[in-house]
């Protein structure tokens, strides 16, 4: 595990660095410990895929009822606001219940409105 006091801050909350280029940040937290606590905006980074799919499965220890996206960390987070700040064994409800939603023949079925909407909105910004 690193923190800002072992390594220097790295600008992970900062709205332009994730506008710019990310990688090498990332990059290093992969090489370095890709557990990084950033105290000053109050959020674990996780940087390996190994480690983001073992904090995916232990709720017990990661939550994701106080917040998931940089934005949460400034808002109160209401309970029942969206399936994305429900942790397990609950959250698994709620994702049967919305799942055929996301199938791939359903999906298939949308592709082609997907598409259109994508192109119309993209057009307008050309």
């Amino acid at each position: 595990m690193v923190n800002e006091s072992e390594s220097g801050a790295l600008p992970l909350a900062d709205p332009a660095f994730h506008a710019g280029d990310p990688f090498p940040v990332y990059r290093r937290l992969r090489a370095q410990d890709a557990l990084y606590r950033c105290e000053t905006a109050g959020f674990w980074a996780v940087a390996r895929h190994a480690d983001v799919i073992a904090v995916s499965r232990d709720p017990e220890t990661f939550c994701s009822s106080r917040g998931t996206l940089l934005s949460d960390l400034e808002r109160p987070i209401l309970p029942r606001q969206s399936i994305l700040y429900i942790d397990p064994p609950e959250h698994g409800k709620y994702r049967k219940l919305v799942q055929p939603a996301f199938s791939r023949g359903r999906l298939r079925t949308l592709e082609g409105w997907i598409r259109e909407t994508t192109c119309r909105l993209l057009d307008a910004f050309g």
